[in-house]
């Protein structure tokens, strides 16, 4: 297996929703905002957020056309990790 490959879907899922929090953040986009495009509820972002939820792939579309993204946005980390690391305290630690 490939050594970028995490070990299980929940990391996987932690990554995606700390990337779609980041680029949500960087477009000053609230919950209520990103929500109600995807038509969903702020909490049901909230959780894809955090990981707990996870999104589905036509979700994660929708997100990237809202964010002016490619899809591969979103897993970036599992390619680019050096680019991640030293970031991912700072971003886990501040939530608007």
């Amino acid at each position: 297996m490939d050594e970028r490959s995490p070990d299980n879907s929940i990391a996987i899922d932690q990554v995606v929703g700390l990337m779609f929090r980041s680029l949500r953040r960087d477009m000053d986009l609230s919950l209520d905002e990103v929500g109600a495009y995807l038509r969903v509820s702020p909490e049901e972002i909230r959780d894809h957020e955090s990981g707990i939820n996870p999104m589905s792939s036509a979700s994660l579309f929708q997100a990237g056309c809202l964010f002016g993204v490619k899809i591969s946005a979103f897993f970036q980390p599992f390619y680019f990790p050096e680019c991640f690391e030293e970031h991912t305290d700072d971003k886990a630690q501040v939530d608007h």
